[in-house]
């Protein structure tokens, strides 16, 4: 596989379009592109990216989004930046599909974002990579349903669409669309090598309960309390309900997930980022940012433990929650994985939420604050 990465943080959107083109044709040379992922902030114009990425790689299956920060093998960690990778490789197959709607028809809108990535004719799919708006439909309803569209244990990776931690509009790119309220997928086919790593760095603290009253992304009561009282339970009146003080939730094929709390409401409900389903069984969780940032390593060390040989390619889904936590250690995250990537490109973005195969199950499933690493490469 040959692998172009591209990224810039000059503020001009035709200058910085322009500047990723040229990089990624450059590592490229004689190579075309036949897919690609466009990670970029929100405060670019959107449309001259996609023309141009478009009208320089006629053939290109892309997909992206707007982020809450981005990072690659170029530039490390950066914000306000829009980075650019593209593949070209003859025995692996992409194709890209849009399903709009998700604020109305989660059902509808994945279904028709799968529909337009099947391409029979290349067989069965391996993988798929996802980028949706999270802003406008449940993440945990979207999953669950591509899921149940690919296959139960069907390999899903990617991450939410942000906003730079403003909650107001995301937006979502597939081929020359884009949209605010839509799935884009790009479906992997042939034969490929891939592996998945995920680590949080949490750990679990206190008691543990059942939830007996939940709402979309409003958990309401555990056991016989309040979801605040059930958190108050563990750190007191005086360490705010926020993401650095995440759920953790057991599932009963024996894996677990994070789920990030945003906000107490006077009644006792607590807002979250993602379901939980009532009856499942949770405990809160705590990290130190040193924990966090060994946590990326770990993530990235299973992937590579499970990967067979050397990867062409590594891309990544680490969690904005993990931002807020980190703050000014941010830059970190990467700038550990470089030692370890050595001369593999990578690319990816902090999302509202990362998808994932369980670490100790092989269905894919929503997360908070988690990093997620996903390898991949032709066969040699």
């Amino acid at each position: 596989m040959i692998v172009a990465v591209a990224h810039t943080e000059i503020v001009n959107s035709s200058e910085a379009a322009e500047y990723l083109i040229n990089d990624c044709k450059q590592k490229l040379g004689e190579y075309s592109a036949n897919a690609g992922l466009l990670f970029i902030a929100i405060d670019y114009e959107f449309q001259i990216f996609i023309d141009k990425v478009n009208d320089s790689f006629p053939n290109i299956q892309l997909i992206g989004c707007t982020t809450d920060g981005e990072m690659s093998s170029e530039l490390s960690y950066c914000q306000d930046s829009a980075t650019l990778i593209v593949f070209h490789d003859e025995t692996i197959h992409f194709k890209a599909g849009l399903g709009i709607g998700l604020d109305t028809d989660v059902e509808m809108a994945v279904a028709k974002a799968i529909e337009a990535a099947t391409v029979e004719e290349f067989g069965e799919p391996k993988l798929c990579i996802t980028t949706p708006a999270g802003l406008v439909a449940s993440s945990t309803v979207i999953i669950d349903t591509l899921r149940r569209k690919l296959g139960e244990n069907f390999p899903i990776v990617g991450g939410v669409a942000g906003d730079d931690w403003q909650f107001v509009k995301t937006t979502q790119f597939c081929g020359r669309e884009i949209v605010s309220n839509g799935i884009p997928v790009l479906l992997c086919y042939g034969d490929f090598n891939f592996s998945i790593g995920i680590a949080s760095g949490w750990s679990p603290i206190g008691r543990k309960g059942v939830v007996t009253k939940s709402d979309d992304t409003t958990l309401q009561r555990i056991g016989d309390m309040t979801a605040v009282e059930f958190f108050r339970k563990s750190f007191g009146n005086y360490v705010p309900v926020s993401p650095e003080y995440p759920f953790l939730v057991h599932h009963e094929c024996g894996g677990m997930s994070l789920r990030a709390p945003f906000q107490e409401q006077p009644n006792g409900d607590i807002v979250m980022k993602g379901h939980i389903p009532v009856g499942s069984v949770v405990e809160l969780a705590h990290a130190s940012i040193e924990e966090i940032l060994t946590a990326s390593n770990l993530s990235l060390n299973r992937a590579l433990k499970l990967y067979p040989g050397k990867p062409d390619v590594a891309l990544l889904f680490s969690c904005a929650a993990r931002k807020q936590v980190l703050g000014s250690q941010t830059y970190r995250e990467h700038k550990l994985l470089k030692d370890h990537l050595k001369d593999i490109p990578s690319c990816g973005f902090y999302t509202y939420g990362e998808f994932a195969p369980q670490d100790r199950s092989s269905y894919s499933d929503l997360h908070n604050e988690t990093f997620v690493v996903l390898l991949m490469g032709s066969k040699k």
